[in-house]
């Protein structure tokens, strides 16, 4: 943080200094990033807003300004605006001195989304900063919060909620192979740890739907990193499945548009007993019509979700 600015961490400070820079008879706009780092800076902002002179933007680290946090501090005064690193066509943009899109993404599939990691030259100190990136959330800004005594719990499940991408998964899973790896936990732990861990926008919980019953059932759901790059970057470039990637990044690009998702559960056609999951879902929010996941990916490419081919389709 600038040092010009240190003393509007305190809220008094930072209320008197937004106010002494209001311009009457025009549309005044404050925005203030980090907002955590002045403690009871809801005051301030709330003081502000009840004026109604502002239009007020807030951006925090994602641990410590959580939508249940805003919910307590703002109740019906606020907008949450959710930020999703990257797009591949976004990417795209980034590097539009490349015109080979088939390259470009699968550079995108290993190198993810994180922008500020675009500045890097070598592979090293690209993966370097998507690793600091990463455990500041999750080996800092995770445990301050929640105070968590257990690091060593987190980590290794955070690691293998990325080694599974796309997986159906469930606490007592987890559990259950963390502690044959002499990693003592228990499945209570585990769901707690893993809500905290998609609160913080790491992971994104895919819930699986019961298409004949209309319900959403409770275990096994399917867990989403939040930018392939990281996945990478921390575990490296081993077991590279392709198909599970790519149907992360489906799902990452549907709720950065908008949409609802879930995973379809239904009965096998010759197996009347035995439930079968099938291609995620999604529906546009408040709207009942549902649509079968297809992604635009480059002119030549396609992808698999379950031995079912999606052709390439052309860029709208």
């Amino acid at each position: 943080m600038d040092l010009a600015f240190e003393e509007i961490k305190e809220y008094h400070a930072l209320h008197n200094y937004i106010e002494e820079r209001h311009q009457a008879g025009k549309a005044n706009y404050v925005f203030v990033d980090e907002v955590q780092m002045c403690p009871g800076f809801e005051l301030a902002i709330n003081s502000l807003y009840a004026k109604g002179k502002y239009d007020i933007y807030l951006t925090g680290s994602n641990a410590f300004l959580l939508s249940a946090d805003l919910a307590t501090l703002f109740t019906g005064r606020y907008i949450a605006v959710p930020v999703f690193p990257f797009s591949f066509e976004e990417y795209c943009e980034y590097y539009s001195d490349i015109k080979d899109r088939e390259r470009l993404f699968e550079d995108y599939s290993v190198n993810g989304g994180l922008a500020g990691s675009y500045v890097y030259r070598t592979e090293t100190d690209r993966t370097n900063y998507i690793k600091e990136v990463y455990e500041t959330i999750v080996t800092r800004d995770l445990v301050q919060k929640y105070h968590l005594s257990d690091i060593m719990v987190l980590q290794r499940l955070s690691e293998f909620l990325m080694d599974n991408v796309s997986n159906l998964t469930s606490p007592n899973k987890v559990s259950n192979i963390l502690s044959a790896n002499l990693i003592a936990t228990n499945h209570m732990t585990i769901g707690k740890y893993i809500r905290y861990l998609c609160n913080a926008f790491v992971f994104y919980d895919v819930k699986r739907y019961d298409i004949r019953g209309k319900k959403y059932l409770e275990s096994l759901d399917k867990f989403y990193l939040c930018d392939t790059g990281i996945r990478y970057a921390v575990l490296g470039s081993r077991n590279m499945d392709y198909g599970r990637i790519y149907e992360n990044i489906v799902c990452i690009e549907l709720l950065r548009r908008g949409f609802e998702v879930y995973v379809q559960i239904s009965q096998k056609r010759n197996d009347r007993s035995a439930p079968a999951e099938r291609p995620f879902r999604f529906k546009r929010r408040a709207s009942a019509k549902l649509t079968k996941a297809l992604y635009r990916l480059p002119h030549t490419a396609s992808v698999h979700f379950n031995s079912v081919t999606v052709p390439p389709v052309s860029n709208a």
